[in-house]
């Protein structure tokens, strides 16, 4: 159903008068070209990945050059991508697939799925949720095996998901439901949130935004009621969500990419009108644009965050230390946080007896997102910590060394 819609509308899109003017601040990338529609962008440790209509793309020099990654996988389309620690699942036509060595070669997790068409798909610590045709499907080992999970959902579509805190969400074509139990018992959160199917959906900074034929919709109390947030949006068809650092991107069916420096208050076009713009990725140093037929566009972070009010002179609120990649790892880990403003950062590892271990930097940096990779050679085998301290705020990571 996606699919189809997606292909009338970028008809529509294409007669837009100001299409090659806003396309003059993005780049086209070395591909994926010739594969249809791009899906699902994942930008995970120094790799890019591409989910298509023709299996799996990846990219390790910010999509100057792209090479197939779908060893194992039979042809199909790959309506998603996510990652958990040195798992990469993949979300397709043929079922769920799963990769343990970024993407070199994939295995099909299918036992106790009933249906192969998989459109959305999260992972969170050890359970993995997928979103499917007839519901959705639940997995406490990391794909081994699958249970349909429909108590209070019922058996219908799941078209996006994503986690936040302890609870899991799903979008269907009945509305926003969560799970706060692992995903044994649903409920619908849906009050005020209208637009038809749920086609993306995003935990940013605290809040919930929806993706809907009418909009972005925003909530700030887990669901429990939301407001239209579309201020700025000139095409109100949202396809995709992403957040990077304070700012939140959105992507269109025909009016390419807005972004929000207000968290969803209100919108800045950025270019790519003309184009529906299926998915979307950050690595540190661009924006990528999954587009319906012209392969992935990238465009520089500088351009895009100045854009907007800019939050990052005030003070500092929010820090946010993500989980290292990869992880358990041997030799080399890469540490990636973000900042809402400039503050002075110190970055230390410690050991589980609090021993200072190395650190990593302490230096005064701007707002917005950072990565430091750490050579660990020489550290012994256990487990450590990562200790972000950033202004008055801390956070703190659980790194594994396994020699």
């Amino acid at each position: 159903m996606k699919k189809f819609l997606l292909s009338a509308l970028f008809i529509v899109g294409v007669l837009c008068n100001c299409h090659d003017c806003l396309l003059a601040q993005w780049k086209v990338t070395g591909g994926p070209m010739n594969v249809g529609l791009i899906n699902s962008l994942l930008s995970y440790g120094s790799t890019l990945y591409a989910g298509t209509t023709s299996d799996i793309f990846a990219s390790v020099d910010g999509g100057t050059t792209w090479a197939p990654r779908d060893s194992g996988i039979s042809s199909s389309v790959v309506y998603a991508l996510s990652a958990n620690g040195t798992n990469l699942f993949a979300a397709t036509s043929a079922g769920i697939y799963l990769s343990t060595n970024n993407a070199a070669t994939w295995s099909p997790i299918d036992s106790g799925l009933t249906t192969r068409l998989v459109w959305s798909i999260a992972a969170k610590d050890s359970c993995v949720f997928a979103g499917t045709s007839i519901g959705v499907f639940r997995s406490s080992n990391n794909g081994t095996k699958w249970t349909l999970s429909d108590s209070g959902l019922g058996k219908i579509p799941v078209w996006s998901l994503t986690t936040k805190d302890s609870c899991v969400f799903v979008g269907t074509s009945a509305g926003v439901f969560i799970s706060s139990n692992g995903g044994a018992v649903w409920a619908s959160v849906d009050s005020g949130l209208a637009g038809g199917v749920i086609l993306a959906l995003l935990s940013s900074s605290g809040d919930l935004f929806a993706g809907t034929a009418s909009g972005v919709f925003l909530s700030t109390n887990n669901g429990a009621s939301w407001i239209q947030s579309d201020s700025g949006l000139t095409n109100t068809f949202v396809l995709s969500l992403m957040s990077y650092g304070q700012y939140v991107f959105c992507g269109t069916a025909g009016g390419g990419v807005f972004v929000s420096s207000d968290a969803g208050r209100t919108w800045n076009a950025v270019g790519m009108s003309g184009n529906s713009i299926l998915s979307l990725a950050a690595d540190g140093t661009a924006l990528y644009a999954g587009t319906d037929g012209t392969g992935v566009w990238r465009r520089p972070l500088t351009e895009l965050v100045t854009l907007g009010p800019n939050l990052t002179t005030g003070p500092l609120t929010r820090i946010n230390l993500r989980q290292n990649f990869p992880n358990p790892f041997n030799g080399s880990t890469l540490i990636e946080y973000d900042l809402d403003a400039s503050t002075d950062v110190v970055l230390i590892v410690y050991d589980v007896l609090g021993r200072k271990v190395r650190k990593l930097l302490s230096e005064r940096q701007a707002g917005g997102a950072h990565r430091v990779l750490w050579d660990a050679s020489g550290i012994p085998s256990g487990v450590y910590f990562c200790c972000l301290q950033a202004g008055s705020l801390t956070d703190t990571k659980k790194l594994v060394i396994l020699r």
